[in-house]
């Protein structure tokens, strides 16, 4: 966290803003303890708001006013004191040519349009369509107006008397605060471009490079391709490089559709499950020379001082070492284990991992465990300590959206039993004992998992079991379908090491459609209290899921709410922004040529 001119604390760069959501209490008047503002001569309107408003104003900024009035549900006042409250501030505002575009406030005690739900956010965009939320910011005093904000991708802003404390509240909860500021005034300079952010908008249009772990289509699809589809959303230029093989080879030449545009495949190196019969070294120097062709066909696309490449899996870095990057940041989202095809390979990536650390710009890291790992991996080795950044996964609430009807698949058990339900790898880290002995216990229950299998998964001996069904692997698409008609979604994850450092998206995914969750502890189990069930022994998984299936729907708003704050429009823009906050020129991967041809 850097200090700018003594009022802004920045955490990320901003980008041109149409729309700026104002909370009310703490931002533009003084609260009063204990107590509501519940008529005009109560309201007291903090030192520099009105210049504030002024100057967003005449820059041609679009004010929208988005309040919490619970003083209204509580009966310590009416509708009709709130609008008199509201008139008497438009007019002070109107006098100075600061007036405030649209006014909208929530004094219903349970509301989807109350903070930290975005329903008044929604409401906004509804009735004013010229609303872009990719070009947004809210300025708030609390961790509910950043949750806000961040169910919608808007920019956050925190400010007023009690920031440090809120900005804890919003880390703990998993919510990156954008920016820090003391007050209205501090805020509207950041918004204004006058807090010394020089270079930031020559940032924003530099190329974010995703050096990916699997291919564009592969059935899985993760977290590398849903930033990549929210950045395009947002007009963000991008790449995405998949994983060098055969079959991504073959595809340069069959690959159709819409994707070919920013999807490129590069020549194959020595396959992963050949690492046995290669040295190290013959591997890096297989992967320099296919990074040669790499790099003429990244050359006519992008400007390689104004790009940042992300590279998610440690293999890259032999490619990057020849990939003349001036940004590189490492996305660590897994252990390593997770990218190893045998001892041989994985002692390859530990060490290309090790060398990724040390020469990085960055490091992105999807749980505290891998942050803290990635810490240790710098420590002492380089003078200027790479940044070092949680970003954790996130959910297309497109895709999973719990207001929708989905058809039920044909393949699902009949209605009648609890359906418990899972999507995803069934790969190693699935603790298979545990389902086993969880099944037995719940025989009124019906189990089903939905994924690929890998081949030495015991589905065979698993499926004998009367109340366990296994579907196999199903398109991306069809998902939500399975997730919408579960009584309750599971995680059944073993405790290796592979599992503590996991951030699952298929819990983001499950939340989004409202549904009671159970989760072995994973990466940050403490952030789920509250909208997860996290346990770990057959009794602890079989109570909570007892307990689920009793009251499936208590809770979900609070689920659904989470899910929204964590989406993946949000979690591109907390990427971009730390794309575009490292400076030009930063390290260079080690071993680079910088004077080879290209």
């Amino acid at each position: 966290m850097s200090r700018g001119d003594g009022r802004i604390r920045s955490l990320g760069a901003s980008p041109r803003f149409h729309t700026v959501f104002l909370d009310r209490d703490g931002v533009l008047n003084r609260r009063l303890p204990g107590d509501y503002v519940t008529n005009p001569e109560q309201l007291e309107i903090l030192p520099g708001v009105v210049e504030a408003l002024a100057n967003l104003k005449a820059a041609g900024k679009k004010l929208v006013l988005i309040s919490n009035q619970r003083g209204v549900g509580r009966g310590r006042m009416t509708r009709e004191d709130v609008d008199r409250v509201h008139a008497h501030l438009q007019a002070v505002l109107s006098a100075a040519g600061a007036s405030l575009d649209a006014i909208y406030f929530c004094p219903d005690l349970e509301s989807f349009d109350r903070k930290p739900s975005p329903g008044m956010l929604l409401r906004a965009k509804r009735e004013h369509p010229e609303i872009d939320f990719a070009s947004s910011a809210m300025v708030g005093d609390s961790a509910t107006d950043m949750q806000a904000a961040a169910a919608v991708g808007a920019v956050r802003i925190l400010v007023g008397v009690d920031r440090d404390a809120e900005t804890a509240k919003c880390r703990a909860i998993g919510i990156e605060v954008h920016h820090v500021a003391v007050d209205l005034r501090a805020a509207a300079d950041l918004l204004l471009g006058n807090a010394g952010r020089a270079g930031t908008q020559q940032n924003q249009q530099a190329t974010l490079v995703s050096f990916a772990a699997v291919t564009w289509n592969f059935p899985l699809v993760g977290r590398t391709r849903m930033l990549s589809e929210a950045w395009s959303r947002a007009g963000i230029p991008n790449l995405f490089v998949q994983y060098p093989s055969p079959r991504t080879a073959i595809e340069r030449f069959t690959a159709r559709g819409d994707d070919a545009a920013h999807v490129l495949r590069p020549l194959p190196a020595i396959p992963d499950r050949c690492a046995g019969l290669f040295s190290r070294r013959t591997r890096e120097r297989w992967a320099h020379l296919a990074a040669g062709e790499l790099r003429r066909q990244l050359r006519d696309r992008l400007d390689w001082d104004n790009s940042v490449a992300i590279a998610v899996t440690p293999a890259w870095q032999p490619w990057l070492e020849r990939l003349p990057f001036s940004r590189v940041i490492y996305d660590c989202i897994d252990d390593p284990r997770v990218h190893s095809r045998n001892d041989a390979h994985h002692r390859c990536i530990v060490e290309w991992e090790r060398r990724l650390v040390h020469t990085c710009s960055a490091v992105c890291a999807s749980a505290e465990i891998l942050a803290d790992r990635a810490a240790a991996f710098g420590r002492g080795a380089r003078p200027d300590a790479p940044v070092i950044r949680v970003i954790r996964n996130g959910v297309d609430l497109a895709r999973f959206d719990a207001s929708r009807q989905y058809p039920r698949p044909g393949d699902l058990p009949g209605a009648g039993r609890p359906l418990i339900g899972f999507v995803g790898a069934l790969y190693e880290w699935i603790d298979w004992e545990l389902i086993r002995s969880v099944a037995r216990a719940n025989r009124g229950c019906e189990f089903v998992f939905v994924g690929p299998a890998s081949a030495d998964a015991p589905i065979a001996d698993l499926a004998k079991e009367p109340n366990v069904r296994f579907l196999g692997a199903r398109a991306y698409d069809q998902v939500p379908s399975y997730v919408a008609h579960f009584d309750v979604c599971w995680v059944p994850f073993d405790q290796s090491g592979i599992s503590k450092a996991a951030n699952p998206v298929k819990i983001y995914e499950y939340l989004a459609m409202g549904k009671p969750v159970i989760t072995t502890r994973v990466a940050d189990s403490h952030l789920l209290q509250g909208v997860c069930g996290v346990g770990s022994t057959t009794d602890e998984i079989s109570d909570l899921l007892r307990g689920a299936c009793d009251d499936p729907a208590g809770n979900r708003t609070a689920r659904i709410a989470f899910a929204s704050a964590n989406s993946w429009d949000v979690r591109a823009q907390e990427f971009a922004a730390l794309a575009w906050e490292l400076p030009a020129g930063a390290a260079r991967p080690a071993g680079l040529m910088a004077n080879d041809p290209g």
